[in-house]
């Protein structure tokens, strides 16, 4: 069994699907249909909310992971009245590959065009692919979320966004502001970047960028495999109520995660035969859950869109050579820029968020001394949106 949380399909012109969900408020307006759960369609719309959200947030996943990522911020979003709609990158979750995939063509071609045809479905505007649901809507603000290696997308859309007023014709909706959390920086493969990873994020990182593809496929399916089994294992046991079975599975993560974010994932509430569905397991905020159910979610892909994924997205991050740099009032108006960095976080240690703040003239950095690379999202996610919609 994999997740039982609902996610949708976006086609792209070239005829590529992008999957898809909806977190946090969902407009009166919404029309998104047929949704799937474990791989089935159901023919029927989402459960809008009462009041049409104030903020619109597209979520950017990190590396590797997918959209179930975004679930950790669901309820906040809704409290917030902010909906968030997350999409799994090509090649990851139940998105289709690109072989030619890189950072700024995402951005420019399929993240334009999801976030324009997903706007137009939330808000019930049929007018792809001009952002008319944005004009429509004046008021709503408009805002990106990136985390670990989503950060170099997430920086292309600011560079890309606010440099360009349109894009292949198509006028392009302000961002109102963008939010970075364990965030990689981009252009890894600028002279100095790399040295300033931990020596495991320099051994896995390189290898994954120099090592000959025959040794990377077979070294991204062997820990494949390992993932699999974990997530499945773990979440067959959480829903056989088998708590004692569960925790076991779940305490084999300290291998591979800082003690504090074990720990925040670890705070998993008991729960009885009867909460079984999706919403009431959202509402307690069952982060080990949540956290497995993600990384299920990203290797359901084949053997070899997988392997693919896993090398080529590696090399991307240290494809782009060329020193990022942009400012917060660039474009002719201020975009919200805030970037939130752990102490503890030995995925992305401090010296690339100092980095990272560097690289955008006008952020703002967020330091939390006590936290690593997953709790600085969890501990952190009411501060994470609050800024976002200021």
């Amino acid at each position: 069994m994999s997740t039982k949380y609902p996610y949708y399909f976006h086609t792209l012109p070239d005829g590529r699907k992008l999957a898809y969900a909806v977190f946090g408020a969902i407009p009166q307006t919404c029309a998104l249909m047929p949704k799937f759960v474990n791989g089935v369609p159901e023919l029927s719309h989402v459960e809008p909310d009462a009041a049409s959200p104030t903020s619109l947030i597209v979520y950017l996943h990190g590396f590797p992971s997918s959209r179930m990522e975004a679930r950790f911020f669901s309820l906040a979003a809704k409290a917030k009245n902010a909906t968030i709609i997350a999409l799994d990158r090509p090649g990851f979750g139940r998105s289709d590959t690109d072989p030619n995939h890189s950072i700024d063509e995402f951005v420019r071609s399929d993240l334009r065009h999801f976030v324009d045809g997903v706007g137009s479905k939330l808000f019930n505007i049929d007018n792809v692919p001009n952002f008319d649901w944005v004009t429509a809507n004046p008021k709503l603000k408009f805002g990106v979320l990136g985390i670990s290696g989503g950060g170099p997308y997430t920086c292309s859309v600011l560079r890309q966004w606010k440099l360009q007023s349109e894009i292949n014709g198509i006028k392009l909706p302000k961002l109102h502001s963008i939010g970075l959390v364990s965030a990689l920086p981009p252009g890894l493969g600028v002279p100095g970047s790399f040295s300033k990873l931990p020596w495991i994020s320099q051994l896995t990182l390189g290898m994954f960028s120099y090592l000959p593809k025959s040794w990377l496929s077979s070294v991204s399916l062997w820990q494949r495999s390992i993932i699999l089994k974990l997530a499945q294992e773990y979440i067959n046991a959480d829903d056989d109520l088998n708590y004692e079975k569960r925790d076991q599975i779940a305490k084999q993560l300290k291998n591979y995660m800082a003690p504090v974010d074990y720990e925040v994932l670890e705070s998993v509430p008991e729960r009885n035969s009867t909460d079984t569905n999706t919403s009431k397991l959202e509402d307690k905020e069952n982060f080990m859950r949540m956290y497995m159910e993600m990384t299920l979610d990203f290797a359901l892909s084949s053997d070899k869109d997988y392997a693919m994924t896993f090398t080529s997205v590696s090399k991307l991050y240290f494809d782009d050579t060329n020193k990022f740099a942009v400012s917060v009032d660039d474009g002719g108006y201020n975009t919200r820029v805030d970037i939130y960095q752990g102490g503890l976080d030995f995925n992305v240690p401090k010296s690339l968020g100092v980095l990272l703040h560097g690289q955008i003239t006008g952020s703002h950095y967020h330091f939390s001394e006590n936290d690593a690379h997953v709790s600085t999202v969890i501990n952190n996610r009411n501060l994470i949106l609050d800024r976002l919609l200021l």
